[in-house]
């Protein structure tokens, strides 16, 4: 089943197709669909840009630091809310202001814990802008928790003082 074979170790998802459906070069598909590892968490706008395209955005987004120690340069401040910037979403023409909050959906967290600045930094990969939401923003231990949650989404290390790094 797809179930069980996208919770195969290192497995990214599956794609199913129908028996009969060919893969055009082109790009174009039918008769298949992809069935990706994800996980979705409650996130704030920090900022927005308008790309190239009118009424386009790419959003920089981020979660509550909740009392956690995180690297000072990756802080954004809202009306005195300190928030971890996590990362810029795909471009989307959902119509968001700073401050908003929205569902990302992402294929992977990253976390780094460094032992000698005792403090993290969290990235994710394929961030998709799902839908606004009034919804809490995640902290950083519900971001990791939804995370664990599902199987091969997270990927955590920590750099130790000596500059080694433990994959966990």
């Amino acid at each position: 089943t797809t179930e069980r074979l996208r919770n195969i170790e290192s497995s990214e998802g599956v794609v199913a197709k129908m028996a009969r459906a060919t893969y055009n070069l082109a790009g174009r598909r039918s008769g298949m669909i992809k069935f990706h590892n994800n996980a979705a968490i409650n996130v704030v706008v920090l900022d927005r840009k308008e790309t190239k395209t009118k009424n386009v955005y790419n959003y920089f987004y981020g979660i509550d630091i909740n009392k956690e120690k995180v690297f000072q340069q990756r802080v954004r401040k809202i009306d005195d809310k300190e928030y971890l910037l996590l990362g810029k979403t795909f471009s989307t023409p959902a119509d968001l202001k700073v401050g908003d909050r929205f569902i990302l959906e992402f294929e992977t967290l990253n976390v780094e814990y460094h032992e000698k600045e005792d403090a993290y930094k969290l990235t994710c990969w394929v961030p998709r802008f799902i839908k606004p939401t009034n919804e809490k923003v995640d902290t950083i231990q519900s971001t990791i928790a939804k995370a664990k949650k599902e199987n091969h989404v997270l990927q955590e290390k920590v750099i130790l003082e000596s500059g080694e790094i433990i994959y966990k």
